[in-house]
């Protein structure tokens, strides 16, 4: 039992699959006991009980040479989850990953609908897309509200944001960074990135999607684009931000 040495906490869509599996494969980096998502925090508050730090940090095993942790891209949506993980623990260093939220929201809609309408009517597609998929999809994007809440509770210095534009296009030297983040030995990674999907057809909605997300966006910049030495973001990477 111990404390996880990193926790990934957002966002959903931009890369964290890939990340988590690529940054395992460090030969410092050791396996938790369920894997990349762990959600154990992802719950609503009635179900939060006095014992879950103890069962939550059950989940990692303490080993005499190298780190471990998990990744739950979706933990920062529930009320007090970040308030739960810092009690639980305090000292875990956290990963952020970001992305142009107009294509993480496309990315988002994709899989949802993929994966959720399946077996009903048409007319209950309809309503499943417009009352849930869509709106999800929506408001998982919006950077600076999500990320206000985890700077309540853990300081800059302890946290790391990537920006999966840039870790597409600079792979070595962003897992770089996260090496020296995590104080680890940097290491070459063999991986091969595949290029993210075209979202030509959903193009009459970026213009929406885009006055939607301007103002978040503009405040996320301003608080947190470059909370530390190592994550400093680009905006000429978001075009429709410019």
């Amino acid at each position: 039992m111990k404390n996880p040495d990193f926790v990934g906490v957002g966002f959903p869509k931009c890369g964290t699959s890939f990340f988590f599996k690529v940054l395992n494969s460090h030969p410092e980096i050791y396996d938790n006991k369920f894997g990349k998502e762990i959600h154990f925090f992802s719950k609503p508050m009635s179900t939060y009980e006095d014992d879950d730090g103890s069962k939550y940090r059950s989940l990692f095993i303490d080993k005499s040479e190298g780190i471990t942790g998990e990744y739950s891209p979706g933990i920062l949506y529930y009320p007090n989850s970040i308030k739960k993980l810092k009690m639980a623990s305090p000292n875990s260093k956290i990963i952020v990953m970001v992305r142009n939220p107009i294509d993480r929201c496309f990315s988002h809609f994709k899989h949802m609908k993929k994966n959720r309408v399946k077996n009903i009517s048409a007319k209950n597609e309809k309503l499943l897309i417009s009352n849930s998929i869509y709106p999800e999809s929506i408001y998982s994007g919006l950077y600076h509200f999500s990320l206000s809440q985890l700077f309540m509770y853990f300081p800059k210095d302890q946290v790391l944001i990537l920006q999966y534009e840039k870790f597409c296009q600079q792979f070595q030297n962003e897992m770089d960074k996260v090496c020296r983040f995590l104080e680890i030995k940097t290491h070459r990674f063999n991986q091969t990135i595949n290029q993210p999907d075209s979202y030509i057809h959903l193009d009459h909605l970026r213009e929406d999607l885009r006055e939607f997300y301007e103002d978040d966006v503009r405040k996320f910049f301003i608080d947190f684009g470059k909370i530390n030495e190592l994550s400093a973001i680009d905006k000429s990477l978001w075009h429709d931000f410019l």
